[in-house]
């Protein structure tokens, strides 16, 4: 992708000189046009028209050139971290596996249009985070989901390397055991994060105990 950054001149050096010499000529012409004995709105025509050609001819004398910007490929790394626990699973299963799985596929059109800019990285995260070779190896039976705790491995893990961003597929929720310290909010994180919500907007169909009913057994006297 081609980014239009800046408008440089060749001849940079030679712009208060340009500013200067098309002044000038517009001072002559305006002294010109008011001698003249053409009528005053012809005049004004004319001075503008002569205007815009002089200061073409000095926009194309300083030699205009267009910086144009295109990021080096597999310069940068993008991650792509998928969420691996149960409650993933409950969504994924509520809102279509099938979609799901295209959506993680090595051969899914995101994946590849990103491969070819950036260096892209597979991780799966429950309890803990770890590197995956295709995401099609997600099961959605972990534990727990260490949301916050992941990001900040990751970061970690490339303090000193260019990193686009992190593009999260989640169920949104951050699980951690009861005895784990709380984590430190992502918020703040020097990597953007680029969270991608898994789910659907339905309700999910849940149980309850409507009534309880205890009958005499034969066990007791």
């Amino acid at each position: 992708m081609m980014l239009l950054a800046d408008l440089v001149f060749a001849r940079q050096a030679w712009l208060p000189w340009a500013w200067a010499f098309g002044a000038i000529l517009l001072i002559l012409s305006w002294i010109s046009y008011r001698r003249s004995a053409m009528p005053f709105r012809m005049r004004c025509l004319a001075l503008a028209l002569r205007s815009l050609g002089v200061g073409l001819l000095l926009f194309s004398w300083l030699e205009p050139m267009a910086s144009m910007e295109q990021p080096k490929p597999q310069a940068n790394s993008l991650l792509v971290v998928v969420d691996n626990s149960s409650s993933m699973r409950a969504l994924v299963s509520n809102s279509g596996e099938e979609a799901f799985r295209s959506l993680i596929a090595d051969d899914a059109s995101w994946l590849v249009n990103a491969t070819e800019t950036y260096r892209v990285r597979k991780y799966l995260f429950d309890s803990e985070v770890i590197p995956a070779d295709s995401l099609t190896s997600w099961t959605g039976e972990g534990s727990s989901s260490s949301l916050d705790r992941s990001i900040r491995n990751l970061e970690s893990r490339y303090r000193d390397q260019p990193v686009a961003g992190i593009i999260l597929l989640t169920d949104g929720r951050s699980t951690q055991p009861d005895s784990a310290e709380p984590p430190e909010p992502v918020e703040d994180s020097r990597i953007p994060i680029y969270p991608v919500r898994i789910g659907t907007l339905r309700t999910m169909r849940d149980l309850k105990i409507d009534s309880v009913s205890v009958l005499q057994s034969e066990f007791e006297t």
